[in-house]
């Protein structure tokens, strides 16, 4: 099997942003939204609490070529519609969403990948951001609709740190958050220092999400799979090999038809 290598336009990440405005805007339905632009919607979500106006602002998936553009294309609604401030507080997060067009993620995740994730997450703020408001952001890290993962709880359940579905090809990491901004930022900061910063963090975790994940999907592994396959995480049993092996993605499909011996499989 070739080598099909992962290029730059591939790589996507959608957000939701939870925070207030200080003016009103059109706001949809939870989980249904209303169009704002032509890339972004507003809905309606019952778990925020604030003095202002509650909303969560939702993109589509963006590639590295579109954040400035996407962030403009934000702010100048915003500021049309007299917006000059964005509150965030304890009960707001930062959902993203990872893709990579032609490839279904879900097969892919492993808890390893996710400790990997986390850690080097802290490492990205503590050293982008520093001590102070790495604190603010650990602490947040875990919350009720974020709850840390294990072995007993990976695949069950919507709000865990990460979630993740056979149906879906993306991965949605629901732990992180901007409550950190109050550190970084002045309180007076308008709304364009304010999405400035946003997306200067979600470009970082952008980073931070697409490094760790092809590097764990690039080690060379040998799969050995038996002819009683019947998922594909409970059945196939990885093995390391001291010599290069290149590694291709194998659908459950093709690894039914393989009898008890070695293949190689490459991303």
């Amino acid at each position: 099997m070739k080598n099909k290598k992962i290029k730059t336009n591939q790589l996507r990440v959608g957000f939701e942003l939870e925070t207030a405005l200080d003016d009103e805007i059109d706001i949809g339905e939870y989980h249904e939204g209303h169009n704002i632009t032509n890339h972004w919607r507003s809905e309606q979500d019952s778990s925020l609490c604030s003095d202002l106006y509650p909303v969560e602002l939702i993109s589509d998936p963006l590639t590295l070529g579109a954040f400035e553009e996407r962030k403009q294309e934000l702010l100048n609604y915003l500021l049309n519609e007299d917006v000059a401030f964005l509150e965030i507080n304890k009960s707001m997060g930062l959902h993203c969403h990872f893709s990579i067009k032609g490839l279904n993620l879900y097969g892919l995740f492993s808890l390893p990948l996710a400790v990997s994730l986390r850690q080097a997450m802290f490492e990205a703020v503590k050293k982008k951001y520093g001590q102070r408001a790495f604190e603010t952001f650990k602490s947040q890290y875990f919350r009720s609709y974020a709850k840390k993962i294990n072995k007993r709880n990976f695949y069950r359940g919507r709000y865990n740190e990460f979630n993740f579905n056979s149906h879906y090809t993306t991965i949605e990491w629901r732990s992180l958050n901007i409550l950190f901004i109050n550190d970084v930022l002045p309180r007076d900061a308008g709304i364009e220092k304010q999405l400035d910063f946003i997306f200067e963090f979600v470009w970082l975790v952008y980073k931070v999400f697409f490094k760790e994940f092809l590097k764990f999907i690039n080690r060379r592994i040998v799969y050995t799979a038996t002819t009683r396959i019947k998922q594909w995480t409970k059945t196939i049993k990885l093995e390391r090999v001291k010599k290069k092996v290149i590694i291709t993605p194998v659908t459950l499909e093709k690894v039914k038809k393989i009898k008890v011996k070695k293949f190689r499989v490459i991303i």
